[in-house]
C-alpha cells in the first residue's frame, strides 16, 4: 500500500503557549510536518506565500493584519500556485464570526480549547476537502455557463 506523502502545515497565532503547543502536537504526528510559525498576520501572509503550506492552522485576532485578512490577502494574490485549506483556531465563541471566516475560505473553524486528536482529524480531513471561498463562486459560475447551462445551486457546499 503506498503511504500519501505528509500534509505541510503552518502555524500562525499571537499566544507564544498555544503556538508551542501546536507545534508540539502537530511534530508528534507522523503524517504532519510543521514548515513554519507566525507571531503576526504579516509574517503569517509571507509564510503561506514563501512555503506553500497544504493546511494553515489561523488565529482570527493577531497583531497588524487579522486571521480573516490573511485569508482575503492570500486568496488575491495572483501568483499563488496552490491555496492552503485554512483552520481557525480561535476563542471568539461568536456565530456571526465563525460565519465570516467560513465565507472569507476557512474548512474549519475551531474553538479553544480544543481536543487534540480532533483537531489531527481537522487537519487530515483537509486533504480531502476542495473549497472554494463563498465570494468567487459566482465568477466561476459565470466562467463555466458559457458552456453549460448550470446554476449556484448545482454545488454541493461544506461548511
Amino acid at each position: 500500500m503506498r503511504k500519501m506523502a505528509k500534509l505541510n502545515v503552518a502555524i500562525a497565532d499571537d499566544n507564544e503557549r498555544i503556538l508551542t503547543m501546536l507545534d508540539e502536537v502537530l511534530t508528534a504526528d507522523d503524517d504532519i510536518t510543521v514548515v513554519g510559525t507566525a507571531r503576526n498576520g504579516e509574517q503569517a501572509y509571507e509564510m503561506i506565500l514563501d512555503k506553500k503550506p497544504d493546511v494553515v492552522l489561523l488565529d482570527l485576532v493577531m497583531p497588524g493584519i487579522d486571521g480573516l485578512g490573511v485569508m482575503d490577502k492570500v486568496h488575491a494574490e495572483k501568483n499563488a500556485e496552490s491555496m492552503p485549506s485554512f483552520i481557525i483556531i480561535s476563542g471568539i465563541q461568536n456565530e456571526s464570526v465563525a460565519e465570516n471566516a467560513m465565507s472569507a475560505g476557512a474548512t474549519y473553524y475551531i474553538m479553544k480549547p480544543f481536543n487534540k486528536q480532533t483537531l489531527l482529524n481537522r487537519i487530515k480531513d483537509s486533504r480531502r476537502t476542495w473549497r472554494i471561498p463563498e465570494k468567487n463562486i459566482n465568477e466561476i459560475v459565470r466562467t463555466i455557463n458559457m458552456s453549460y447551462r448550470i446554476s449556484k445551486s448545482d454545488f454541493i457546499w461544506r461548511k
